[in-house]
This record gives structure tokens, C-alpha cells and sequence, in this order.
């Protein structure tokens, strides 16, 4: 591909030959006209090609937030398209049903703003979930009033749940899943946000919480990892459900 700059008639769009103009994040190139190959793909060519669906699957359905959460991220890309570079050579893992994403390496923020040095996510009851982190600071950027951002993720259902209600000093976060989530599994991640400087934290995984009716006493740690309870409603999308709460 060859970046096209502006001549007398303008920039090239369209097809000649084998020759494709186009427009790319509002740069204009030419490139070769793409053509189908009829050679087998190879097993490594088949584990690439189900990684890179299955991160971009996964971002699709908080696009919205790593589009503003990534935003900073070094390069000219969108937030989710610099997400799906960040993790694709770092959060996947091949197993012997494919492959998978190791969410203790996942990110869906980056930034500079600190964020929090011991995080812990429990069950209290078949619905009830809750997350705590300690409040205390290093640097100057950090404010007690940063917002907290909390995303978990299902794997079973791939849905998504996303809680920005509570800020860093509340040190606590305690809310009512869905319904739909009961009998599973989650991932709970959380990330920093200053209103002020509009600055985001790294997200941090906090850990894995069991929503087994039986099993509503397990604890996830990670070393970087209010009181109102609120009722999420699921939102239907092509890859899994949305739940989504805010202020």
C-alpha cells in the first residue's frame, strides 16, 4: 500500500486494473486490487485468523468504551483498533479448544493515571457482586474523585457489563447483576478516570468470581489488583448481551 497525496485533479477512488484507491483514517492510498488465493490454509494461518475474531468479537462489544479509554494509546488508530492491537499479541492463549483470552493480561484502558495497588471481587449471593481496591495514592495525578470504571465479562454468554457509578475514595462498589447472569462465571476488571484532566488509569484485572449459588464465598485477587444497588437491563447484540450502568 502507497500513500497518495493530493494532485491537480484530486485524490484517486475507485478501481483501475488492478490498481484500488481508497481513503484510510483520512489518508489517501493505492493499493493492489485483493485477489482470493486457492492454496489450503495452513494450521497456523487458521489459529491466526480464529484469534483475531475472537478479540475482535470480544472488543465489539465494549466498543464504545475502548474507544474512549484507549484513546491515549501511542499511534494514529481508533481506541478500539489500538485495543485490538494491544491485546492481540498479549492477552491470547491457545488451548486445545481454540483459542481463548487470558483476561489477567487484557486490557480495556491505558493511560498514565494511577491506579490502585490491591483490588478484590466476591459474590454475596447468587446476584450480588462486589469489588473493593484501597484509595491511597502516589502521584499528584490521581484524585479521590476519579471515577470508577468496572467491566466484567462472561464467557459463557459473552456478556458484558459495564458500572460507572462510584469514585476512587468510595474504596467500595456493590451492585445487583441481571438475572441472566446467574450460574455463571465473570471477569471483573476495573480502570481509573480523571474528570479534571481527562486522563485514564491501566485497567487492572481484579479477578474471577463463581456466581454458583453454592459457591458465593470466592474470592479473586490480583496484586494490581456505594452502597446503592442498581438493576442493569440487557441490551441484544449480534455477539453476546450488553448491560450497561452509569449515573
Amino acid at each position: 500500500m502507497a500513500i497518495f497525496y493530493n494532485g491537480i485533479s484530486g485524490p484517486f477512488s475507485g478501481k483501475v486494473g488492478d490498481v484500488v484507491g481508497s481513503k484510510w483514517r483520512d489518508i489517501n492510498c493505492i493499493r493492489a486490487r485483493p485477489k482470493r488465493s486457492k492454496k489450503p490454509k495452513q494450521q497456523g494461518q487458521i489459529a491466526c485468523n480464529n484469534s483475531f475474531t475472537l478479540i475482535h468479537q470480544t472488543l465489539m462489544s465494549m466498543e464504545g468504551l475502548v474507544n474512549e479509554c484507549f484513546a491515549s494509546y501511542p499511534g494514529k488508530g481508533t481506541g478500539r483498533n489500538s485495543a485490538h492491537s494491544y491485546n492481540g499479541t498479549r492477552a491470547i492463549i491457545q488451548t486445545g479448544n481454540g483459542p481463548a483470552i487470558d483476561f489477567s493480561r487484557f486490557l480495556f484502558s491505558w493511560g498514565d493515571l494511577d491506579g490502585t495497588k490491591e483490588t478484590k471481587a466476591w459474590a454475596n449471593g447468587p446476584l450480588t457482586l462486589l469489588v473493593s481496591w484501597d484509595t491511597s495514592t502516589t502521584t499528584k495525578k490521581a484524585s479521590p474523585d476519579d471515577e470508577v470504571i468496572c467491566l466484567t465479562y462472561s464467557r459463557k454468554s459473552r456478556a458484558v457489563l459495564i458500572i460507572r457509578e462510584t469514585v476512587r475514595k468510595d474504596g467500595y462498589l456493590h451492585y445487583e447483576l441481571p438475572g441472566g447472569l446467574a450460574g455463571e462465571e465473570i471477569e471483573v476488571m476495573i480502570a481509573f478516570k480523571s474528570h479534571r484532566k481527562g486522563r485514564f488509569s491501566q485497567s487492572q484485572y481484579v479477578g474471577r468470581v463463581d456466581l454458583e449459588p453454592k459457591k458465593v464465598s470466592k474470592v479473586a485477587t490480583e496484586e494490581v489488583n456505594d452502597e446503592q444497588s442498581r438493576f442493569c437491563k440487557p441490551i441484544n447484540l449480534h455477539a453476546g448481551s450488553l448491560f450497561s450502568c452509569q449515573r
